[in-house]
């Protein structure tokens, strides 16, 4: 009966590998990075490590506030994973706003041996998810 589930899925087998690619890509990370926390954590933090590099990428720091709307997050849940973030070292408090710290993302967990070969599991998962996939239409 599940497999039924499956066939009747429009690209069934292409989004399962997608979206299955993209829990174990945060899965890798968390294991690198945050081995303690859960996944949903890494999730979250991703979310909000992303909204803070676009931030940097136009030339801004985030705010609690506006990453809160941007992911859709209560800004209480968003403050908390901030503390979190900068007790571990990945962000830092500026004012009413956050900044990324360089030098948590260029940490020894990102460069050497074990970082490294984190990464490289990453894409290798990636170039794997992408062999599985078809592609229908243009």
């Amino acid at each position: 009966m599940p497999q039924i589930i499956v066939d009747a899925i429009d690209l069934g087998p292409s989004r399962f590998t997608m979206v299955d690619t993209i829990v174990r890509l945060i899965e890798t990370v968390r294991q690198d990075f945050d081995p303690d926390a859960k996944t949903s954590e890494t999730f979250t933090n991703l979310l909000i490590l992303h909204r803070m590099w676009a931030a940097h990428r136009n030339g801004r720091v985030a705010s609690a506030a506006g990453i809160a709307k941007s992911i859709g997050m209560p800004r209480s849940t968003v403050v908390r994973r901030l503390r979190h973030l900068q007790k571990r070292g990945a962000v830092e408090r500026r004012g009413t706003r956050y900044a990324l710290v360089p030098e948590f993302i260029n940490s020894p967990a990102g460069v050497t041996d074990l970082g490294t070969k984190g990464f490289k599991r990453r894409v290798a998962r990636w170039r794997e998810a992408d062999k599985k996939m078809t592609i229908v239409g243009d």
